[in-house]
């Protein structure tokens, strides 16, 4: 396999979470005008942009599953901000740590999960109650950002509603528990509740399948004596189980850079210890630098606490191996 060579200046590409962000404000104040000056109402819109179930399953308008949640309530701009913030918030550091591609595969199959699952759910009241609720926000498919954010970063503190300080990993549990709360209690008011509880499960059910969220069990050779051989870094042939010396390890990161700088091809064996060391690695790491700057011959890159984190990125990049 060909590589080209790395290219520390290269562009720097605009994150996934802004453009999304940038879409979702960009269509706020674009309704915002049609409605004022007249030329669409308000009615037409939530028609046939929002989610409604009855006119979904009966028109076929399926097209409302990814419409929807690029809507918020005009009449409301705490409604987009409060979603924006929170998308924010959450997707930067997700974004770093999985990947815009990944990042962005994940968003927009959340929104569209959680409208499928929400819409069947307000079928099925419709037909009891008879009333329509149409569903707008991004706030399902944040719902399951936040879960994602939750098992990636489980011990990150997060300032709820501003002000409660609560780790990451509460996070889905407690607001799982204020919906289903909130949706029993008879105020509901105009909060789709629903769709926050899909969002959640949504968000469970991705995260399972993309990122598998199997932990392997790490092991070692540990080398005779205190003389390093090439076995020591090949954990396929005579394995034990152990911890990795730091002369060990160390000299295996100068191989990745060694090998990163030269465009050589990682072995699946080299890949699976780089992994396994991470996944031992007990440290919250919130947030990477952008991939345009990770620069192999920086003294700062190479000292930086997240340097393991980094060069799996980029050797998953270069290589374009699955998480």
């Amino acid at each position: 396999m060909n590589f080209n060579p790395y290219n520390a200046n290269r562009k720097r590409s605009l994150p996934a979470t802004y453009i999304i962000i940038g879409i979702n404000v960009a269509v706020y104040f674009l309704c915002n005008i049609l409605v004022r000056f007249g030329i669409v109402s308000y009615d037409f819109i939530i028609r046939y942009f929002s989610l409604v179930p009855y006119y979904v399953y009966k028109n076929f308008m399926f097209w409302q599953f990814l419409t929807h949640f690029f809507i918020h309530d005009i009449l409301s701009m705490g409604h987009v901000f409060f979603n924006m913030f929170a998308l924010l918030m959450f997707g930067i550091p997700l974004e770093r740590m999985w990947g815009s591609k990944k990042f962005t595969t994940f968003y927009l199959l959340s929104g569209i999960f959680t409208g499928v699952l929400s819409s069947l759910i307000y079928t099925y009241t419709y037909t009891k109650t008879g009333v329509l609720s149409p569903m707008i926000g991004a706030s399902g498919a944040i719902y399951a950002i936040m879960v994602g954010f939750a098992f990636t970063f489980p011990n990150a503190i997060v300032l709820v509603m501003f002000v409660l300080p609560m780790k990451a990993k509460y996070l889905p549990v407690v607001f799982f528990a204020m919906d289903l709360i909130a949706e029993f209690s008879g105020g509901k008011g105009n909060v789709a509740h629903w769709g926050h509880l899909s969002g959640i499960l949504v968000g469970f059910i991705l995260f399972a399948i993309m990122f598998k969220m199997i932990r392997v069990k790490v092991n070692f050779t540990r080398s005779p004596g205190n003389k390093q051989d090439a076995r020591s870094m090949n954990p396929a042939k005579g394995a034990t189980k152990g911890k990795m010396s730091g002369s060990e390890l160390t000299f295996f990161i100068n191989m990745c850079l060694y090998k990163l700088k030269n465009n050589i091809v990682f072995s699946l064996n080299e890949i699976n210890t780089l992994k396994n060391i991470l996944d031992k690695d007990k440290r919250d790491v919130i947030s990477l630098c952008n991939t345009s700057d990770f620069d192999l011959s920086s003294a700062k890159c190479t000292s930086c606490r997240n340097l393991l984190n980094c060069i799996y990125r980029e050797i998953k990049n270069r290589q374009g191996i699955p998480s």
